[in-house]
């Protein structure tokens, strides 16, 4: 049985038969119950409820998070006493974590053999698309060379489709301007007329031109 660290939890244990014939179940039994904790030596388990009898010499027995805070096997061990053989369990305790990934409430539990097929075969793809790079990136070429080593990647056809896609949506989204636009942004930029280019000699200050170099 699997149990889940530091957590209080309810056991069924036994069962508790007679000594002398080892069939007759013992119901009337007040079972002292050690724990040893991942090999260590046994001790009084720390919850102070005695174990109550449930049915045909089995007993219920309770635990807490002390009892099961010790990741790794717990053994559950009852003497033999004046009318019962001796009892024991052995219990597995596990992390929170790996309990609840395998027994909590929409637990995905363990891998099944198809998801670890898969992703087997994931990883063999990866190692052959990857290959071409060879020992310490050999297969590419080194910064400011000339590329021609990477003409060893093969080009994958299921990018077309991709790239083309992207090219797509670059194109949808650029807004070239219009004529009208156009026309208009550079309706400033016309060449001057004579008259515009005479008026301004008129308007220039003298003042800026009384030597032979201006």
């Amino acid at each position: 049985m699997i149990l889940k660290q530091a957590t209080a939890v309810d056991v069924l244990i036994g069962p508790f038969v007679d000594l002398a014939d080892g069939a007759t179940a013992e119901e009337g039994e007040s079972p002292s119950v050690l724990l040893s904790k991942n090999g260590q030596g046994l001790a009084a388990k720390s919850d102070a409820t005695t174990p109550a009898h449930d049915d045909a010499g089995y007993y219920n027995c309770e635990l807490d998070a002390t009892d099961t805070g010790t990741v790794g096997t717990l053994v559950l061990v009852v003497e033999a006493t004046a009318n019962a053989l001796p009892v024991r369990h052995e219990f597995q305790v596990v992390e929170e974590a790996v309990y609840d990934q395998l027994f909590g409430a929409s637990a995905p539990g363990a891998a099944t053999v198809a998801a670890l097929a898969t992703v087997d075969q994931v990883v063999d793809d990866i190692l052959v698309d990857t290959a071409v790079i060879g020992a310490a990136g050999a297969g590419l070429t080194e910064a400011g060379g000339t590329g021609d080593q990477l003409t060893a990647v093969p080009w994958n056809a299921a990018w077309d489709e991709q790239v083309q896609s992207e090219v797509e949506d670059g194109l949808a989204a650029y807004d070239p301007p219009t004529k009208a636009e156009l026309d208009a942004g550079l309706a400033g930029l016309n060449d001057p007329t004579a008259a515009a280019i005479a008026d301004a000699v008129w308007d220039e200050d003298l003042g800026d031109h009384d030597n032979a170099d201006s």
